[in-house]
């Protein structure tokens, strides 16, 4: 979670990545209103979500729709996942106007039955959210027992993750400063993490390839390295 360009989609695929390589099964979620995870795992970029077929309209129901009868979240990961690299599985909503702006909400829907209700604990579920307070606001991270809220160094990014922090105190959450040069910290945001700037990558999400295949020597890779350690480590403490 953050603010709109403080570089979560990257942290979110190369964190899904590094723990695929430790030998963990990973299904990556975006639900990113401008998604680009795909193409940061290193598959190609796709902006379909769910197929019709996996829905239905459903009276009472968010948007209306709800998953078809008889099909499970794992179902739902099994048919309709996209295998990436590092034995990271993908599912992605959509992008709103790919298709048409209802399917993509109807997706959604799905999508996010799938992810507040696949409890399989051989798995490990990493979801790149969309930026701002909406997403915490209606609990969108609520499958989850950690969150990791990323800052920029500017103020009005500080200023968002001040707002996010009281909704998502009820998670283990880890602040990440990323793409700084020598700003400071924020006031009273302490990163657990700190990810430079780093021309490499900038120059990778231009040409539209995965940070961890066109630059894995980085320093931001490094960072993230370290980042995917301490979870490790936390699973193992705990």
């Amino acid at each position: 979670m953050g603010k709109g360009g403080a570089g979560k989609t990257v942290i979110s695929s190369t964190l899904a990545r590094l723990f695929g390589r430790r030998g963990r099964n990973v299904l990556a979620f975006d639900l990113d209103a401008n998604p680009g995870l795909a193409i940061s795992l290193g598959l190609p970029p796709t902006e379909a979500g769910l197929p019709r077929e996996a829905l239905v309209e459903a009276e009472g129901a968010a948007y209306g729709w709800r998953l078809a009868p008889g099909i499970t979240p794992p179902e739902v990961v099994d048919r309709y996942s996209i295998r990436g690299p590092d034995n990271v599985h993908f599912l992605g909503k959509g992008k709103i106007g790919a298709v048409d702006r209802g399917h993509t909400r109807e997706s959604l829907v799905a999508l996010l039955h799938v992810l507040l209700n696949f409890t399989d604990p051989e798995w490990h579920v990493v979801a790149d959210m969309e930026a701002g307070p909406t997403t915490p606001f209606e609990r969108y991270h609520a499958f989850s027992e950690d969150v990791i809220v990323v800052v920029g160094p500017a103020w009005r990014s500080a200023m968002t993750v001040r707002r996010l922090l009281p909704m998502v105190g009820d998670r283990r959450t880890t602040i990440v400063a990323n793409r700084f040069r020598d700003e400071p910290d924020h006031p009273g945001l302490a990163p657990a993490v700190r990810i430079p700037f780093d021309p490499a990558v900038a120059e990778a999400e231009r040409q539209g390839l995965s940070p961890l295949d066109a630059c894995p020597d980085s320093p931001t890779i490094a960072a993230i390295a370290r980042l995917a350690e301490q979870f490790l480590d936390q699973e193992v403490r705990t």
